[in-house]
């Protein structure tokens, strides 16, 4: 499902950007502290999709990377 934001003042847009950009913060976060040591790329694609560690920008209570 699509999620669309409509944006009808200029002043609207600096909060969006704001909590698109703490979203992405916290992921590269999450990725530095993301475990790897040992694992092939095959087990670290496999963890990387199937553990939570992102969350949608604007809808925070979605995950992006877990399976609904």
């Amino acid at each position: 499902m699509s999620e669309r934001i409509i944006v009808r003042d200029l002043s609207e847009i600096e909060p969006l950007r704001s909590r698109v950009t703490a979203a992405a913060e916290r992921t590269a976060r999450a990725l530095a502290e993301f475990p790897i040591a040992g694992l092939n790329g095959i087990e670290i694609l496999r963890r990387m999709k199937f553990t939570e560690m992102a969350r949608h920008p604007i809808a925070e209570e979605r995950s992006l990377n877990a399976p609904r």
